[in-house]
Protein backbone atom coordinates (compact mmCIF):
# COMPACT_ATOMS: atom_id res chain seq x y z
CA UNK A 1 0.00 0.00 0.00
CA UNK A 2 1.34 3.40 -0.93
CA UNK A 3 -0.13 6.43 0.77
CA UNK A 4 -0.55 9.78 -0.88
CA UNK A 5 1.08 12.77 0.79
CA UNK A 6 -2.13 13.96 2.43
CA UNK A 7 -3.58 10.52 2.99
CA UNK A 8 -5.42 9.71 6.18
CA UNK A 9 -5.08 5.98 5.59
CA UNK A 10 -3.63 3.90 8.40
CA UNK A 11 -2.50 0.34 8.99
CA UNK A 12 -2.68 -1.82 12.08
CA UNK A 13 0.52 -3.30 13.47
CA UNK A 14 -0.29 -6.67 11.85
CA UNK A 15 -0.93 -5.06 8.45
CA UNK A 16 2.28 -3.07 8.81
CA UNK A 17 4.30 -6.21 9.58
CA UNK A 18 2.71 -8.06 6.66
CA UNK A 19 3.55 -5.22 4.26
CA UNK A 20 7.12 -4.92 5.49
CA UNK A 21 7.68 -8.67 5.27
CA UNK A 22 6.48 -8.61 1.64
CA UNK A 23 9.07 -5.87 1.08
CA UNK A 24 11.76 -8.21 2.43
CA UNK A 25 12.24 -6.84 5.94
CA UNK A 26 12.87 -9.19 8.87
CA UNK A 27 10.19 -7.84 11.20
CA UNK A 28 7.48 -9.01 13.57
CA UNK A 29 4.87 -7.37 15.76
CA UNK A 30 7.10 -8.16 18.74
CA UNK A 31 10.06 -6.33 17.16
CA UNK A 32 7.95 -3.26 16.37
CA UNK A 33 6.69 -3.15 19.96
CA UNK A 34 10.31 -3.49 21.20
CA UNK A 35 11.45 -0.62 18.97
CA UNK A 36 8.58 1.45 20.33
CA UNK A 37 9.63 0.70 23.94
CA UNK A 38 13.21 1.67 23.03
CA UNK A 39 11.98 5.03 21.72
CA UNK A 40 12.70 4.41 18.03
CA UNK A 41 9.05 4.42 16.93
CA UNK A 42 5.99 6.27 18.16
CA UNK A 43 2.90 5.28 16.19
CA UNK A 44 -0.42 6.85 17.12
CA UNK A 45 -2.96 4.80 19.02
CA UNK A 46 -6.63 4.36 18.30
CA UNK A 47 -9.43 4.85 20.82
CA UNK A 48 -9.03 1.18 21.69
CA UNK A 49 -5.26 1.71 22.23
CA UNK A 50 -4.33 -0.22 19.05
CA UNK A 51 -1.25 1.02 17.22
CA UNK A 52 -1.99 2.91 14.01
CA UNK A 53 0.76 3.31 11.42
CA UNK A 54 0.57 6.26 9.03
CA UNK A 55 2.78 6.78 5.98
CA UNK A 56 5.29 8.79 8.04
CA UNK A 57 5.43 5.94 10.60
CA UNK A 58 6.10 3.43 7.81
CA UNK A 59 8.99 5.55 6.49
CA UNK A 60 10.43 5.70 10.00
CA UNK A 61 10.04 1.91 10.48
CA UNK A 62 11.79 1.25 7.17
CA UNK A 63 14.64 3.56 8.15
CA UNK A 64 15.03 1.90 11.57
CA UNK A 65 14.99 -1.60 10.06
CA UNK A 66 17.51 -0.62 7.39
CA UNK A 67 19.85 0.98 9.94
CA UNK A 68 19.65 -2.09 12.18
CA UNK A 69 20.40 -4.32 9.18
CA UNK A 70 23.47 -2.15 8.50
CA UNK A 71 24.73 -2.75 12.03
CA UNK A 72 23.85 0.53 13.75
CA UNK A 73 23.08 0.33 17.47
CA UNK A 74 19.81 1.45 19.03
CA UNK A 75 21.66 4.38 20.66
CA UNK A 76 23.09 5.48 17.29
CA UNK A 77 19.66 5.27 15.66
CA UNK A 78 18.13 7.37 18.47
CA UNK A 79 20.87 9.97 18.01
CA UNK A 80 20.27 9.98 14.27
CA UNK A 81 16.52 10.50 14.78
CA UNK A 82 17.17 13.43 17.12
CA UNK A 83 19.61 15.06 14.70
CA UNK A 84 17.25 14.36 11.80
CA UNK A 85 14.37 16.08 13.61
CA UNK A 86 16.58 19.08 14.44
CA UNK A 87 17.76 19.30 10.82
CA UNK A 88 14.20 19.10 9.49
CA UNK A 89 13.19 21.87 11.90
CA UNK A 90 16.07 24.04 10.70
CA UNK A 91 15.12 23.48 7.09
CA UNK A 92 11.48 24.33 7.84
CA UNK A 93 12.50 27.55 9.60
CA UNK A 94 15.11 28.62 7.04
CA UNK A 95 12.57 30.28 4.76
CA UNK A 96 11.44 32.55 7.61
CA UNK A 97 14.92 33.69 8.70
CA UNK A 98 15.41 36.41 6.14
CA UNK A 99 11.97 37.90 6.83
CA UNK A 100 12.51 37.73 10.61
CA UNK A 101 15.91 39.36 10.33
CA UNK A 102 14.55 42.21 8.23
CA UNK A 103 11.57 42.67 10.56
CA UNK A 104 13.78 42.72 13.66
CA UNK A 105 16.18 45.13 12.02
CA UNK A 106 13.29 47.43 11.10
CA UNK A 107 11.87 47.30 14.63
CA UNK A 108 15.23 47.96 16.27
CA UNK A 109 15.97 50.88 13.98
CA UNK A 110 12.52 52.44 14.32
CA UNK A 111 11.93 52.24 18.08
CA UNK A 112 13.05 55.81 18.54
CA UNK A 113 16.17 54.82 20.48
CA UNK A 114 19.55 55.48 18.99
CA UNK A 115 18.10 56.55 15.69
CA UNK A 116 21.26 58.29 14.66
CA UNK A 117 23.42 56.60 12.05
CA UNK A 118 25.82 55.17 14.65
CA UNK A 119 22.96 53.71 16.74
CA UNK A 120 21.33 52.09 13.72
CA UNK A 121 24.65 50.54 12.74
CA UNK A 122 25.13 49.25 16.30
CA UNK A 123 21.71 47.55 16.34
CA UNK A 124 22.33 46.11 12.89
CA UNK A 125 25.70 44.72 14.06
CA UNK A 126 24.05 43.09 17.12
CA UNK A 127 21.40 41.45 14.92
CA UNK A 128 24.03 40.25 12.48
CA UNK A 129 26.07 38.70 15.31
CA UNK A 130 22.95 37.03 16.70
CA UNK A 131 22.08 35.73 13.24
CA UNK A 132 25.65 34.50 12.77
CA UNK A 133 25.47 32.58 16.06
CA UNK A 134 22.15 31.02 15.04
CA UNK A 135 23.53 30.06 11.63
CA UNK A 136 26.66 28.50 13.15
CA UNK A 137 24.57 26.52 15.64
CA UNK A 138 22.33 25.29 12.83
CA UNK A 139 25.31 24.46 10.62
CA UNK A 140 26.68 22.28 13.41
CA UNK A 141 23.40 20.36 13.59
CA UNK A 142 23.27 20.00 9.81
CA UNK A 143 26.89 18.83 9.67
CA UNK A 144 26.06 16.11 12.26
CA UNK A 145 23.13 15.12 10.03
CA UNK A 146 25.36 14.93 6.94
CA UNK A 147 28.00 13.03 8.93
CA UNK A 148 25.45 10.42 9.95
CA UNK A 149 24.39 9.95 6.32
CA UNK A 150 28.07 9.58 5.42
CA UNK A 151 28.30 6.82 8.03
CA UNK A 152 25.21 5.15 6.55
CA UNK A 153 26.80 5.20 3.08
CA UNK A 154 30.01 3.72 4.50
CA UNK A 155 28.01 0.98 6.21
CA UNK A 156 26.20 0.23 2.95
CA UNK A 157 29.56 0.01 1.16
CA UNK A 158 30.90 -2.39 3.83
CA UNK A 159 27.75 -4.52 3.53
CA UNK A 160 28.13 -4.56 -0.26
CA UNK A 161 31.78 -5.65 0.05
CA UNK A 162 30.79 -8.39 2.47
CA UNK A 163 28.11 -9.65 0.07
CA UNK A 164 30.58 -9.62 -2.83
CA UNK A 165 33.11 -11.56 -0.74
CA UNK A 166 30.42 -14.01 0.36
CA UNK A 167 29.40 -14.56 -3.27
CA UNK A 168 33.04 -15.12 -4.25
CA UNK A 169 33.62 -17.64 -1.43
CA UNK A 170 30.35 -19.41 -2.26
CA UNK A 171 31.30 -19.60 -5.94
CA UNK A 172 34.76 -20.93 -5.12
CA UNK A 173 33.42 -23.55 -2.74
CA UNK A 174 30.58 -24.55 -5.00
CA UNK A 175 32.38 -24.62 -8.33
CA UNK A 176 36.14 -24.22 -7.97
CA UNK A 177 36.78 -26.62 -5.09
CA UNK A 178 34.90 -29.58 -6.64
CA UNK A 179 36.71 -29.12 -9.96
CA UNK A 180 40.08 -28.89 -8.22
CA UNK A 181 39.25 -31.95 -6.12
CA UNK A 182 38.24 -33.87 -9.24
CA UNK A 183 41.47 -32.90 -11.02
CA UNK A 184 43.51 -33.87 -7.95
CA UNK A 185 41.79 -37.28 -7.75
CA UNK A 186 42.38 -37.88 -11.46
CA UNK A 187 46.06 -36.98 -11.06
CA UNK A 188 46.32 -39.35 -8.08
CA UNK A 189 44.71 -42.15 -10.08
CA UNK A 190 47.02 -41.53 -13.02
CA UNK A 191 49.99 -41.50 -10.65
CA UNK A 192 48.89 -44.81 -9.04
CA UNK A 193 48.20 -46.54 -12.33
CA UNK A 194 51.25 -48.60 -13.37
CA UNK A 195 52.65 -47.91 -16.80
CA UNK A 196 51.81 -50.59 -19.37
Amino acid sequence: MVFSADSNETLTIAETVEMLQREGFDVSTHKLRQYEKQGLLSPAKSVGQHRIYKDSDLRRVRMVLALIALGFSIKEIKTFREVQQQAESIIDRAADWDDKFKTNLYLVNNEGRNTDEHGEQQHEDILKRWTSIEINKNLLILSRYVDFYRRIIEAIDRKKQMLELTEKVYFERTYTDPVENLLKRLQEQVAKKPPQ
